[in-house]
């Protein structure tokens, strides 16, 4: 599966990205033959070809994720009102002088002598100039693709502009209000880009002119953001549609419209077009006989036929107030999907292309069973692309909640989990490992993470978790699997550690135990006994210092804005520590309130004393493991968790730990 950051197309026509006509090759379809814009005779039939099929004229091939793939297909746009105007300003021109236009926007595809390119000159010249300053988006029909939500047009062609986005293309179009003879052709450049399933922006360069579009989760508006040093304008071309200026470095938030966006000398037109995709949820869950293992439902059903216009959604009233779950309990409670939609257990919610009406993927509910948290919202769910055998998943929906009701505020919060969104997308896409659990979808547009589903409860559940009696808040287990969850974690810890990865969150609640093999049933794929690791919501690039985390679990050289591999090391001998009994659930011991990480590293007195503290009590355990366990193995454990507790300079290295346990 390709990684996202390197399959974002970067379009600049000075790159190796350059626009293909199908058949043709890319100097042909870019660059014309001489510097006049004329391509020979055989290109024109080339062209006339596509055209005659309906096929857009060029496209950028962008490699998408395997994973729920798009199906692009062009579609012609609707003839503008000004075709009559267009049409006065192609008749006045003599037949045999067809213009030729001097310039990467505009290229004329014939042949000509050289008087007669002098001959007409001037004249073209002069359509040229009329041309740039009345064609622009919003006097132009032509055809793209579809699924484009941005294009964008400079008056001197794609040459000076570059656009960065997976869904990015560069392409020619022919303005159809212009009547030309068919052996010549007015091709105009353009530039676009899609919202695809691993875009959360895309980033716009012309000269000084620099923006970035922020795509907001299920929503037509974008959000613009200006990197560039000075002011930029935009000037709506669209009746009802305000113009606006934004301050360098600024932001604002932009609607569907025609727009002329200006930076000192840079100008370029753009059209933004509503999202190409809606939701449909299904008016009724469906009631069958269903199998379920545990309390999963496995059978799927398919939703209805979507009938609702792009960007509409058809929900049922919401429920009432969503109860909060407890940081480790987490509590079988109905709640929200997104805004305005909450599905009910098996209900179906199906995501529906907008320009064919076809269903792209459906979600199912499969339980009740909602887990809220800060950043985000997780329920359990069968997913369906139509393409493969359903899978059970936990849907991640990464939200970020503000409480202003200001346009603006709701999209910057939106711009935040959509950075959220990607670091845990681009962290957790690439990972290929028995011991990790997999990343099976994703949606950019929806801003949600499709995670397998194992039918097996973490270290911190009450399942693993004594919460009565004397032995209450400690590991219900055997010193048996003590051995299986350190060699299974950092089996997967190495791995990370060889992708250059910190996973930043160890602890009971992010890793998954299972005495025994469980055999692949229904929508459920088989699992082997032992650990696995999950939640990479924190994960990020070795040499980065994270914040987030659980602190009973950070290392204490975070003291000292230290955190890499040895950190996770660290956490995972805390881990051991509770699954051998030696200490209960840190987040359950009253002894040991909980502090604000962040607070640490911004020297805060009761921050620094809780941690202070811990650290004292993970000393204490430490240097008794010094003592030798009942036999022989155990006391190597032993030994083991004792070097993965020392102070950083001295701790084990992951490597050695995994090598260490790779035969238990």
């Amino acid at each position: 599966m390709p990684d996202p950051e390197t399959q974002s197309t970067i379009l600049d026509p000075k790159s190796h990205s350059r626009a293909r006509l199908p058949g043709i090759s890319e100097q042909q379809a870019v660059n014309p033959p001489n510097h006049s814009g004329y391509a020979p005779p055989a290109l024109v039939t080339q062209i006339d070809r596509l055209r005659s099929q309906s096929v857009p004229v060029s496209r950028v091939a962008v490699e998408e994720p395997e994973q729920l793939q798009d199906d692009l297909q062009g579609k012609p746009c609707p003839e503008n009102h000004l075709q009559p105007w267009l049409e006065n300003i192609s008749a006045a021109i003599p037949p045999s002088h067809p213009p030729s236009v001097p310039t990467s926007g505009l290229v004329t595809q014939t042949a000509h002598t050289k008087s007669d390119e002098e001959d007409g000159l001037q004249e073209s010249e002069h359509l040229h100039a009329d041309l740039q300053e009345k064609l622009g988006l919003d006097l132009q029909a032509f055809q793209w693709d579809p699924r484009l939500r941005i294009v964008f047009h400079n008056a001197d062609g794609n040459t000076g502009m570059k656009l960065v986005s997976a869904g990015a293309q560069q392409f020619l179009a022919e303005p159809k209000a212009i009547i030309r003879t068919p052996n010549d052709p007015l091709l105009v450049e353009l530039m676009g880009c899609q919202q695809s399933r691993s875009d959360t922006k895309c980033v716009f360069t012309l000269g000084s002119l620099q923006c970035q579009f922020h795509f907001i989760a299920h929503s037509d508006d974008v959000l613009l953001r200006n990197r560039s040093d000075q002011s930029i304008t935009l000037l709506s071309r669209t009746p009802g549609v305000c113009s606006k200026q934004v301050t360098g470095p600024g932001m604002t938030l932009i609607q569907p419209a025609q727009w002329r966006i200006t930076c000192g000398e840079y100008a370029v037109d753009m059209q933004l077009m509503p999202r190409s995709y809606f939701l449909h949820v299904e008016e009724e869950p469906w009631t069958g006989a269903v199998k379920r293992p545990a309390s999963d439902s496995t059978s799927v059903i398919p939703a209805k036929k979507a009938k609702a216009p792009a960007g509409a959604v058809n929900v049922n009233p919401p429920p009432g107030p969503v109860a909060q779950a407890h940081t480790v309990e987490r509590r079988e409670v109905p709640g929200p999907v997104w805004a305005g939609v909450s599905l009910k257990n098996n209900q179906v919610m199906q995501v529906t292309d907008a320009v064919t009406g076809l269903p792209e993927y459906s979600l199912r509910r499969s339980s009740d069973w909602f887990y809220k948290r800060p950043y985000g919202e997780i329920f359990k769910a069968i997913l369906d692309d139509g393409r493969s055998n359903p899978k059970a998943v936990l849907v991640k929906r990464v939200v970020f909640r503000t409480t202003s009701r200001s346009r603006e505020e709701a999209a910057k919060a939106s711009e935040v989990a959509a950075e959220i969104f990607k670091q845990e997308m681009v962290a957790h896409r690439r990972l290929q490992h028995d011991r990790i659990v997999r990343l099976l979808g994703w949606d950019a547009r929806l801003l949600c993470l499709y995670v397998e589903h194992k039918p097996i409860n973490d270290l911190s559940s009450p399942f693993w978790r004594f919460d009565n009696g004397p032995d209450t808040g400690y590991f219900r287990g055997e010193i048996g699997n003590a051995y299986s969850i350190l060699a299974n974690i950092s089996s997967a810890l190495a791995y990370l550690e060889k992708n250059k990865l910190l996973h930043n969150d160890i602890k009971p609640g992010n890793i998954l135990y299972s005495k025994v093999d469980l055999p692949a049933t229904g929508p459920y794929s088989a699992t082997a006994a032992g650990a696995v690791l999950i939640d990479f919501g924190l994960a990020g690039p070795a040499g980065t210092i994270s914040t987030g985390g659980t602190p009973w679990y950070i290392a204490p050289e975070f003291f000292h804005d230290v955190r890499d591999s040895g950190a996770d090391v660290f956490a995972l001998g805390v881990v051991l520590l509770y699954a051998m009994r030696r200490i209960m659930l840190p987040e359950v011991w009253r002894r040991y309130p909980g502090w604000a990480i962040g607070d640490v590293r911004h020297r805060t007195p009761q921050a620094i004393k809780a941690m202070m503290a811990w650290n004292d009590e993970i000393v204490t355990q430490r240097e008794q493991l010094k003592a030798a366990g009942l036999h022989a193995r155990e006391t190597e454990l032993r030994a083991l968790v004792y070097r993965m507790l020392l102070p950083w300079t001295q701790r084990i290295e992951i490597s050695e730990l995994a090598e260490a346990t790779s035969e238990w």
